[in-house]
This record gives C-alpha cells, structure tokens and sequence, in this order.
C-alpha cells in the first residue's frame, strides 16, 4: 500500500486509457481539425486541414469548410 495506508488509483489522465481517434476521410483524403480564424471578417470556426497543410475549401465560395459539415 501506498504512504497513509490507501491503494493507488490509476490516474484520470492515463494516456493508456484513452481510445483511439478514427481517422476521418474527405474525398478520399485524411483530415484533422484546426482552428480557423479570419480577424478581418471576425470569423472563428473549426475547420479541417489536409495531411499537406492546405484547408479544406468550399468548392464555390473557397470559404474553409466547417468541421461539423465533414465529421457530423
């Protein structure tokens, strides 16, 4: 037993614990998500990004594409 007679927990943040994030696909390539920020037009969303760096743009307008409408 540990010092003061009490057992050891594992901790809340064990690394071990955590599940695995799927990869998420759009058009057939991997993506992550990013924080887009636009301070000019006082935009701030959560986008996604290609492997490559590049974001994932709207194919009309070329605005970054919102997460939810790629993971939800």
């Amino acid at each position: 037993m540990a010092a003061g007679g009490k057992a050891k927990i594992a901790s809340k943040n064990d690394h071990t614990q955590r599940r695995k994030a799927e990869q998420i696909l759009y058009k057939d390539k991997p993506v992550k998500p990013v924080r887009y920020i636009d301070r000019d037009l006082r935009m701030n969303y959560m986008s996604a990004q290609y492997d490559n760096g590049n974001l994932v743009e709207d194919a009309v307008s070329g605005n970054p594409i919102k997460w939810e409408s790629i993971s939800g």
